[in-house]
């Protein structure tokens, strides 16, 4: 390996790490306010370049915090013009290097300024040599590289650390596998890519492989190398198996327990002692549970004490299913390791974690990519992270890979989904395989942690993941409806269809495979391979008729959309498919088309079906000389016949148990959906008739102090009910103001007062605020008239989706106090901000479902009464949702307002506080709002 001192000294060139600051994100509009340069050769400074540049205009309220740049040192700097001669002198045609260095250059070229034909972005090439970073920004590549990074978002301080990463990077490679290395040489050769003359240099210094012969090296040469093997025998169930003795659980949890013994900071809480017997006796019944319990009560230790003593009392399984990531990261990594050390089981109890198989990677289906002959440089990139990825040890699911812009582009077309999948005739089955390494490891676990995602299509697709089992626990339980409803339905888009026609072609596909297997094959005779050609030609033709017509249907389902959807505000149009929809003149195009593509889609069928049997001919019944190919083949005809069978359902076949809907987005084709009209009657009958016991949690699954909404749209009947309140002061912690004199919703005036209203909150908050809408539209309304009043007295107005991710927009809001977040529909929960960062909580329009929506519309028709049995309870469990953010632990202290008038003019406004805990609800005119608000915290 070369030392990380002498790596640059290998690669003769001198670099230019450049950054600019600037005033915003659009090179038409923004302007560059600092520049700064370092020249730079092997580990050596040469020279720096550095100045603030004057933008003739106000710098926005957001760059002057993130920089400390003021306004005043601007108006004395000198012009762009002015400094780009000596910029350009300094540059010569050095190449240059730097984070997202697209990102600068394009502020230059605005400028009419080209500093060399060959730049290096860090960020890129970070993203392959560190696959598992989640934050690739430049801080954190820094921190994870070792670089010293004093100052952060100036323009000199951050070329130097650019450069810093740059060489840091080099050195990650050489110490790469060699096998890595050669790849990363010939992918960046075949993709004619400014990086191969550095990689080049450092695999000659660093891989003793000869890169014509690695060339021609199987596929196996990429194969991951596990290093602990999961025991062979799966759990064996008892049905003997003693009950759990409660009263020595209970103990556990008690003031002097192990639990207090072991972490001095525990503290005895009642409603979690409440839960765990709730639970204990479910499992020792055979009972059915149904649980509400409050924030800071405990409850997943409170589910998982007994369950844990359950799984291994009786040697069987216990699903634990969450809605969310972060919930199954805090069981796995926390909540599930504290517990087995507390109870003196860590060896004993085995747990495992299992997602659905289009989380793994298919490294079949990996090393027939990154070979194929054509491949674009953003292909090349994600196959390179992958072949990083698996040169470590790794468990082949995508979630270990960091954020990428790649992934979704292309993770589909390696992962273990059921179409790529070959099964036992797979190369890699078993010794190597991801997918089925993990669902070993279920099958020997005690505790199985999943989502409801993978809990519900296993339902859908008969138990094809997840070992047998009789026990199962599901948190986050208010999603269930949601996630049934997506998981036991279906969506078919254009490119799903077209991708099915993807993976056949000869372009990559089975097609191509198999033209590859003819070739070699040492059993075909002429007549033989001549009656293959043929069946591929008259395939290819078919494929290319077919992939016509498809574009011409989505074409069709497009122009139905917009004609019938109008009027509808959403960004995402949705239009109901019902009897009258099919009656429409319109409609019938759309049949007709569909008949004629259902018509191609079985000739392709029948090609297969030829293919297959002169495949089998070939083969003279030896089907290993075939390897994957008939698994492919098979995969492929069950895809296209689910794909028919679906568009034919939506289309011209529906089932009155389904609801169908179109939805549009923009710039987008039409999506055609399906999904179940009763989920309760599907989950009753699919899951918990054939379960021994369910337990379900949640903090928000009453409404009006009952549990019969959610019971009944679960189809969980006989479930014992449990109400755990949560162990805050609410009285004296949390305010609600209801102010008065504001127009309802939709009613002219309210807009405009509600906007007024939050900067007049914000204002003497100074931030500190969470502002929640129901719709994007009405989020980038406000936040466009909230932003320039409030960020000119240096409070930061963030909107989700137009400033960033939830997750950054989060990091920036508990970092700065004086912050303003305004967020749409996951932002209602799952925050979890504890002390003054979040001390209000404004709720800008009560959370009614869209009564245009197919799903709801459909679904209110059956009940007599819709709005207070269906429309209702939903409102009521995200208006808990919205509320629970303010409230977090014993030492927290909030407001929350309610600016829809209709919570005190309503009648259903009463059950909606009235399904909160007990707070101090104050009304009063919407100008004092501000000052009891702030009177309140300050107490």
């Amino acid at each position: 390996m070369v030392d990380k001192d002498n790596i640059m000294n290998h690669i003769n060139q001198t670099f230019i790490a450049l950054d600019l600051e600037t005033t915003g994100l659009d090179p038409e509009t923004d302007q560059i306010i600092e520049i700064g340069v370092v020249k730079f050769q092997g580990d050596r400074n040469i020279d720096t370049f550095h100045t603030l540049v004057n933008p003739h205009c106000p710098i926005p309220y957001r760059v002057r915090w993130l920089t400390g740049i003021t306004q005043a040192e601007l108006e004395t700097a000198p012009s762009i013009a002015s400094v780009i001669p000596d910029l350009v002198l300094f540059a010569e045609d050095h190449p240059i290097v730097g984070q997202n260095i697209s990102f600068d250059l394009s502020f230059l070229s605005a400028q009419n300024v080209r500093l060399s034909t060959t730049s290096y972005d860090a960020f890129e090439m970070a993203n392959i040599v560190l696959p598992c970073i989640q934050d690739h920004s430049l801080s954190a590549l820094a921190l994870e590289l070792g670089i010293p990074t004093p100052v952060q978002h100036r323009a000199l301080s951050d070329a130097i650390t650019a450069m810093g990463v740059f060489t840091a990077l080099l050195d990650r490679i050489t110490h790469l596998h060699p096998n890595v290395i050669s790849e990363l040489n010939r992918l960046t050769a075949m993709t004619h890519q400014p990086w191969h003359t550095i990689i080049a240099n450092l695999r000659n210094k660093t891989a003793s492989q000869d890169l014509r012969k690695y060339r021609n090296m199987p596929d196996l040469r990429f194969v991951p190398s596990f290093t602990d093997q999961p025991e062979e025998t799966p759990l064996m169930p008892k049905s003997d198996g003693p009950p759990l003795d409660i009263s020595q659980l209970t103990q556990f949890l008690e003031q002097n327990g192990p639990m207090a013994k072991s972490f001095p900071s525990f503290e005895y809480r009642p409603g979690q002692v409440s839960m765990m017997k709730a639970v204990a006796e479910s499992m020792n019944t055979g009972q059915s549970l149904i649980a509400e319990v409050g924030t800071g009560t405990g409850k997943s230790i409170a589910y998982l004490l007994p369950a844990i003593s359950f799984a291994l009392q009786h040697d069987s399984h216990v699903i634990l299913s969450t809605n969310t990531i972060n919930l199954q990261e805090q069981l796995m990594n926390k909540d599930i390791p504290t517990l087995l050390e507390v109870m003196n089981v860590p060896q004993t109890c085995r747990i495992a974690q299992l997602k659905g198989r289009t989380n793994y990677l298919c490294l079949k289906q990996f090393n027939a990519r990154r070979q194929e002959p054509a491949l674009t440089w953003e292909e090349a990139k994600f196959l390179l992270r992958l072949a990083v990825w698996i040169s470590s040890p790794c468990t082949g699911d995508r979630s270990e890979l960091g954020p990428s812009r790649d992934d979704a582009l292309f993770w589909n077309t390696v992962c273990a989904s059921r179409e790529n999948c070959s099964g036992e005739q797979c190369p890699y089955y078993k010794e190597h395989c991801f997918l089925y390494r993990a669902r070993q490891k279920a099958e020997i676990s005690h505790i199985v942690v999943v989502n409801h995602a993978l809990l519900l299509s296993d339902l859908a697709n008969t138990h094809s993941i997840l070992p047998e089992y009789r026990h199962a626990i599901i948190d986050e339980a208010h999603h269930l409806e949601k996630e049934a409803t997506e998981q036991l339905g279906f969506r078919v888009t254009q490119w799903d269809l077209l991708g099915y026609l993807d993976r056949l072609g000869e372009k990559g596909g089975f097609l191509s495979h198999l033209q590859n297997w003819l070739r070699t094959s040492p059993t075909a005779l002429p007549s033989q391979l001549k009656e293959a050609k043929k069946g591929i030609r008259s395939l290819g033709e078919q494929i290319k008729a077919t992939r016509s017509l498809i574009c011409e249907l989505f074409k069709l389902l497009t122009s139905f959309s917009l004609l019938y959807a109008t009027g509808q505000e959403s960004y995402e149009q949705q239009l109901s498919v019902t009897p009258s929809t099919r009656h429409t003149p319109n409609w019938n195009d759309i049949e007709v088309y569909w008949e004629e593509l259902n018509t191609e889609m079985k000739g392709i069928e029948e090609h297969l079906d030829n293919l297959s049997t002169t495949m089998e001919n070939i083969a003279q019944g030896d089907w290993t000389m075939l390897y994957g190919l008939v698994a492919d083949l098979m995969a492929l005809l069950q895809k296209g016949k689910e794909l028919r069978r679906w568009v034919n359902e939506i289309i011209a076949n529906p089932d009155t148990n389904y609801i169908y809907w179109l939805s549009l987005k923009e710039q987008e084709e039409a999506v055609l959906h399906a999904a179940p009209l009763n989920v309760g009657q599907v989950l009753e009958k699919l899951f918990f008739s054939k379960k021994e016991c369910a337990v379900l949690t949640s903090a928000t699954l009453t409404t009006g102090g009952s549990f019969d909404y959610v019971k009944e749209s679960l189809g969980l009947k006989n479930a014992v009910e449990l109400t755990v309140d949560a162990p805050f002061d609410y009285l004296n912690s949390a305010l609600i103001y209801l102010p008065q004199g504001i127009p309802e919703p939709n009613r002219p005036g309210y807009q405009k007062m509600v906007e007024q209203s939050l900067i007049d909150l914000c204002r003497a908050t100074r931030g500190r605020t969470l502002i929640l809408f129901t719709s994007h539209a009405a989020l980038r309304a406000t936040r466009a008239t909230l932003q320039p009043p409030l960020e000119e007295e240096g409070i930061l107005v963030l909107g989700q989706g137009v400033d960033g991710s939830p997750k950054q927009l989060l990091n920036i809001f508990k970092t700065n106090p004086k912050t303003v977040l305004l967020g749409t529909a996951s932002l209602w929960e799952g925050i979890d901000i504890v002390g003054d960062a979040l001390s209000v909580v404004a709720i800008a329009k009560l959370p009614f479902s869209v009564p245009a929506d197919p799903v709801f519309s459909a679904r209110s028709e059956l009940f007599e009464d819709p709005f207070n049995e269906y429309g209702l309870p939903q409102a009521i469990i995200r208006f808990k949702q919205g509320f629970g953010r303010l409230i977090r632990s014993k030492q927290d202290r909030g407001a929350m307002i309610v600016l829809d008038q209709r919570i005190q003019t309503r009648s259903y406004g009463k059950v909606m506080l009235e399904s909160l805990p007990v707070c101090t609800i104050k009304r009063g005119p919407l100008r004092y709002m501000p000052r009891e608000v702030t009177d309140w915290l300050n107490k």
